[in-house]
């Protein structure tokens, strides 16, 4: 199994929740977090004034599939937020050695 964590502009969270559907992979948990790429970048305020910022709020989706499901998820999320401009976000895949079902408390 793998744990793959996509990091996505907030606006892009319905289209790529609709995306995993899609693909057949609608479990997944997400999470509001800020961060950073490689430079800080400028954000219009409220007031419509720019500042330069370091932190920019993006939302983060984890989602655990088997090994074979990996590349559909890339393409999936891939395809719905990418703009091809900086600040589309950043896709990590790792392994995942165990799992467990809690409510079961047994390895899966």
């Amino acid at each position: 199994m793998k744990e793959i964590i996509a990091i996505i502009r907030p606006s892009m969270v319905e289209d790529t929740k609709k995306a995993l559907e899609a693909v057949g992979l609608p479990a997944f948990t997400g999470r509001k977090v800020v961060g950073r790429g490689k430079a800080a970048v400028n954000i219009t305020q409220s007031n419509l004034t720019m500042v330069k910022s370091d932190m920019v709020p993006k939302r983060m989706f984890i989602i655990a599939v088997k090994d074979e499901d990996v590349d559909k998820v890339i393409h999936a999320v891939t395809l719905v937020n990418s703009t091809g401009m900086p600040g589309d976000g950043r896709i990590f895949v790792l392994p995942i050695t165990d799992t467990y079902r809690i409510s079961a408390g047994r390895k899966l």
